[in-house]
């Protein structure tokens, strides 16, 4: 078995806005306070904390656990990849981000889009006789264009939307985000026009990136050759674009993930769901991970897994980010648990795990 967190954190933003100091790991009313507190050092915490519990009840595990501490998991996956092409593999994976507990087998995939969309500088004196009925179309302006491409993607958005189904995702959940768009003029490269100042120019150079989720069983080349032929019905529509077609490019920035899905019925989700009802005392809950994790590079190479940890997701990412420490106690004990059943051990009795967790609070 694997047990995968990362250590990378995203930046800490507005430092005055921090109750506490983003890097000071502040305990204070109940809770761990600091960047990467949830997402996800208290997961890594956890997953530490369940293996010096095991080792305290003098457990023999009769099979390899491998704890995995990965780097930049928030900027695509290298360092868990890295992992897998190196053969750190197993029969089955938990990656211990924050889940409240919650048991997930299932997220989706994602990919990072550019379009791009070509024009024709001109001077905007003869602006009227460009946009006007009549005039010569002597110059095109890209970023007109590539707004009615982001009208055709919202469309696309919402009829993905209404018609994809996951029954343990949320309505929805296969949005496509514009996350930045720009133009300008000179041309341009890598999403970036040459020249950004010329604001009397028409902008012959308009780039759109974009973040689009899909379903867990769609195939990646399905959902990409969707989506180009859907902006080549559209530009068929436009005289400019139908003769000068967008540009698209896929996985910019090296972020492609590929979706990850692990039956309910898989022991692992069982002993999960076991582990979890016992620590918190209510029905377990098992459900899609609305984002992406490290899971995806576990799933494309075949390993079963889930995702499970303390603390709650909407605390990622935010200023005064924070852990709860009971819940992080609960994890442990839930992680310990499931690592215990999952593998045939050797133990005198069984009331030696609990005596051994008791021994690391």
């Amino acid at each position: 078995m694997v047990l995968n967190g990362h250590i990378d954190v995203v930046p800490a933003g507005n430092l005055a806005n921090w109750n506490y100091p983003p890097f000071a790991e502040e305990k204070a009313e109940g809770k761990i306070w600091g960047r990467g507190s949830v997402d996800m050092k208290g997961g890594i915490a956890a997953m530490i904390g369940a293996v010096q519990a095991i080792r305290n009840c003098g457990i023999t595990l009769k099979g390899d656990l491998l704890l995995e501490s990965v780097v930049d998991e928030e900027t695509g996956g290298p360092g868990t990849t890295s992992t897998i092409e190196r053969g750190y593999v197993a029969d089955a994976v938990i990656v211990v981000e924050p889940t409240g507990l919650r048991i997930n087998p299932v997220e989706g995939g994602l990919e990072w889009l550019r379009v791009v969309v070509r024009g024709v500088a001109g001077h905007s004196a003869n602006r009227y006789k460009t946009v006007h009925a009549g005039g010569h179309g002597v110059a095109v302006n890209a970023i007109e264009k590539m707004a009615k491409i982001l009208l055709a993607v919202q469309e696309l958005e919402r009829h993905w939307g209404n018609t994809k189904r996951h029954p343990l995702l949320p309505v929805g959940i296969t949005t496509i985000n514009p996350g930045v768009m720009i133009g300008g003029t000179g041309g341009g490269s890598n999403g970036m026009p040459n020249v950004l100042t010329a604001v009397s120019t028409f902008p012959d150079y308009c780039s759109l990136e974009l973040s689009l989720k899909y379903l867990p069983g769609e195939k990646t080349a399905d959902v990409r050759a969707s989506f180009e032929d859907y902006i080549a019905c559209f530009s068929a529509t436009d005289p400019w674009l139908h003769d000068h077609p967008p540009e698209i490019e896929w996985g910019i920035r090296g972020l492609s993930f590929p979706p990850a899905e692990t039956s309910p019925d898989h022991p692992l989700v069982t002993a999960l769901c076991r582990a979890a009802e016992s620590v918190t005392g209510q029905p377990p809950v098992v459900e899609g991970f609305t984002a992406v994790t490290d899971l995806a590079w576990f799933g494309g190479a075949g390993i079963p897994g889930a995702i499970f940890g303390p603390g709650s997701i909407v605390s990622a990412h935010r200023e005064n980010e924070f852990i709860e420490i009971a819940e992080l106690y609960k994890g442990i004990l839930a992680l310990a648990m499931t690592i215990c059943e999952g593998a045939v051990f050797r133990t005198s009795s069984g009331d030696r795990l609990t005596m051994g967790l008791l021994l690391i609070f």
